[in-house]
């Protein structure tokens, strides 16, 4: 499921992020982009969720099997309701 990236790669994907870079500047040196407030705060938002992905990805993954996995033992220790049901109603006419 881990892709190792090869050299080719990763120097085009260096050249893309320069070229991005590149047409913002010049985009907002030419007034084409408008930066505002809410601009800013969306771009540093979906560059933290990049970033952190990228660098994060395998512990968050690890955290959330370990959730999964705590939540379905959870699960099979607590019986069932509709299995506990028929024998309380048992109980109650007797």
């Amino acid at each position: 499921m881990l892709k190792i990236l090869s050299t080719m790669e990763l120097r085009q994907i260096k050249h893309l992020i320069i070229g991005l870079i590149l047409s913002i500047c010049v985009s907002s040196s030419k007034r084409i982009i408008i930066y505002n407030e809410e601009m800013v705060v969306a771009a540093c938002f979906i560059g933290f969720i990049l970033l952190s992905r990228q660098s994060l990805g395998q512990t968050f993954k690890a955290t959330l099997d370990e959730r999964i996995q705590a939540i379905q033992d959870e699960s099979q220790q607590c019986p069932n309701p509709n299995e506990v049901a028929p024998d309380a109603a048992k109980e109650e006419e007797r």
